[in-house]
């Protein structure tokens, strides 16, 4: 863990750097999110990036990814992981040549209630509302950043982003679909001239 926290450190110090630019030579291997949640039975996408002492991305730099443990989380060689065991913690290394940098990865429970509020919404043509979209695991605990699918069957009459924002277009009816897992919530949409 310690050798995790220095690290981090070391690749906040590089990522601060003054914006010269400078020697191509990596200097380190960053990857995020620095501490991966992956809801069991599910994927999270891992970002990594060679960067120079300035804390500057080198294009093009080998790397490679490893589980500790791929009996409970896998790693493809482009950094998705993937919970095909227990609940469990599982260090998940970045390499490129001679550098590396470990990431624990969190194997935590499946969502298991998904609350949107409101269920309906009336908004004038044009305008925007704020759905809140709170994603619950089996203990009741909210998951941070929980993986959403948002969709709608009229999307010239509305649509949701990521943030809950409902945008609107032309008058009519629209139904929003949010899923997390295998919890879906429908929101019926009017949009008024």
């Amino acid at each position: 863990m310690d050798r995790l926290r220095s690290l981090i450190v070391l690749a906040a110090a590089l990522l601060a750097g003054c914006g010269d630019q400078g020697p191509q030579s990596p200097a380190a291997v960053v990857v995020t999110p620095t501490i991966p949640r992956v809801p069991m039975g599910g994927t999270l996408q891992l970002n990594a990036a060679v960067v120079n002492a300035d804390g500057q991305a080198i294009e093009d730099e080998p790397l490679s990814f490893e589980s500790a443990e791929p009996d409970v989380l896998t790693v493809s060689d482009g950094g998705l992981l993937t919970s095909v065991g227990s609940l469990d913690t599982v260090t998940i290394t970045a390499t490129s040549g001679d550098l590396a940098t470990e990431v624990e990865a969190l194997v935590v429970p499946p969502p298991s209630a998904l609350t949107v509020v409101p269920r309906s919404l009336t908004v004038t043509a044009g305008d925007i509302a704020q759905l809140y979209i709170i994603v619950t695991d089996e203990h009741g605990d909210s998951i941070p950043s929980p993986a959403l699918i948002l969709e709608t069957d009229t999307p010239s009459v509305a649509f949701v982003g990521p943030d809950g924002l409902v945008r609107t277009g032309q008058s009519g009816l629209a139904t929003l679909v949010i899923t997390s897992g295998e919890q879906t919530v429908d929101v019926h949409v009017t949009v008024t001239p």
